[in-house]
């Protein structure tokens, strides 16, 4: 079975002879072959967990909670495994509460984050309050026309549309499309997104 490591990667190679720099092709041969293989980060495997150790280096912010979280939930993610993400997603939000506030769009941002973990796991009870206290933090700080405020009404609406809750859906995909059409460009993706979703919507009722 593959094992992709990190943090510690430096001492394995410090073995005469051991490689974690592996492409595809040398990683696919020994899976094959040995049935376990140790690797690094790559352009190609966990990608985003490279980038965030990168960050981590040159920014000396090694003991960093949310990054080493980031890092950890990125793994997890890209393995499809939701369940596994979902204390580190709620030990961002606890973090992110305690230094920013109660009332702080990042805060929102990472509420809206666990909905979505929550959402993807086809738990909508869990899911729902979390996108609405977001949606309610957002509508306080940004306003009722703030482009973040549209990308949560966006949110809560797919989860109603994943619930079967036509009536819910509509109204917010259209509030969503007044938005964008009156803050952003008519060609700005946001807004060339927004009467997809709702046309995606109506074809779907």
């Amino acid at each position: 079975f593959p094992v992709t490591i990190g943090g510690s990667v430096d001492k394995i190679e410090a073995v005469k002879g051991f490689k974690t720099a592996l492409d595809l092709d040398t990683f696919s041969e020994h899976l094959m072959k040995d049935g376990l293989v140790l690797i690094g980060q790559t352009p190609e495997i966990a990608p985003a967990d490279r980038l965030i150790y990168a960050l981590r280096d040159v920014t000396a912010t090694i003991d960093s909670i949310p990054l080493i979280t980031a890092s950890i939930m990125s793994k997890k993610l890209a393995e499809g495994a939701f369940s596994d993400a979902i204390p580190d997603a709620e030990q961002v939000c606890r973090i992110r509460k305690t230094i920013l506030g109660e009332r702080h769009p990042d805060y929102a941002s990472s509420l809206n984050n666990l909905a979505f973990l929550f959402r993807s796991m086809g738990d909508a009870a869990k899911a729902e309050p979390l996108y609405l206290q977001a949606l309610d933090i957002k509508k306080s700080t940004l306003g009722e026309n703030h482009p973040g405020y549209a990308i949560s009404l966006n949110n809560l609406a797919l989860l109603y549309r994943s619930m079967g809750e036509t009536a819910k859906a509509e109204p917010l995909y259209v509030q969503v499309l007044k938005i964008f059409k009156a803050v952003l460009s008519d060609r700005h993706p946001d807004y060339t997104t927004s009467p997809n979703n709702l046309a995606g919507y109506r074809d779907w009722e």
